[in-house]
């Protein structure tokens, strides 16, 4: 569950903002860098809660009020690094990104 919904959520991004969006560095940057990172690791706080509630490990309103939030502050700190990773990738090693194209989201722009 830890691998595959953020990596999932990450992909659903990718490709509805390659559908929706037009080609551009930025678009790419902010949506698929920050944004993705963001409902990741929103997602799977979410999922986490869920799964500890209905396992009984704890009561649903302790996990709302104790863990979740928490699971919420930490996405905004992984979006602001993975955006920043992501930006920093695709200027000076874009080929490291599998996703990335310079003649699809630079030229001619």
């Amino acid at each position: 569950m830890t691998a595959a919904l953020p990596a999932a959520v990450s992909w659903g991004t990718y490709r509805l903002l390659e559908r929706t969006l037009p080609n551009h560095f930025f678009i790419y940057v902010l949506g698929n860098g920050f944004f993705g990172a963001a409902l990741s690791v929103v997602a799977i706080g979410l999922a986490t809660t869920a799964v500890m509630a209905l396992a009984g490990a704890y009561p649903l309103d302790y996990l709302l009020a104790s863990y979740t939030p928490y699971a919420l502050l930490i996405s905004w700190g992984e979006a602001f690094s993975t955006g920043m990773v992501i930006t920093i990738m695709a200027v000076y090693r874009p080929a490291w990104l599998e996703s990335f194209d310079d003649i699809k989201y630079i030229q001619n722009k």
